[in-house]
């Protein structure tokens, strides 16, 4: 069984992250794996990109979007209480 790490973030991750998509691939087959998945906060925009480079090497992806609702304006200072 092979071994697929979960928690990446990419470039495009909004809190965490400095991975290239372009680089990854490359990196991750070195290491032997056959497949790879993001998970970025607060937006999809590499899910897209992330998709078409994984294809074009033939590995398995899957892609996770954090986020966040709240109640009413972050300006607040009484909100949650």
């Amino acid at each position: 069984m092979g071994f697929t790490h979960l928690h990446l973030h990419t470039e495009y991750s909004l809190l965490d992250g400095a991975t290239k998509v372009c680089e990854l691939f490359e990196h991750v087959k070195s290491l032997g794996q056959s497949s790879v998945a993001i998970t970025e906060y607060g937006n999809t925009i590499s899910s897209l990109r992330f998709q078409f480079a994984s294809l074009s090497v033939r590995f398995a992806f899957s892609s996770q979007t954090f986020g966040s609702l709240s109640v009413g304006s972050r300006r607040d200072p009484w909100r949650g209480i």
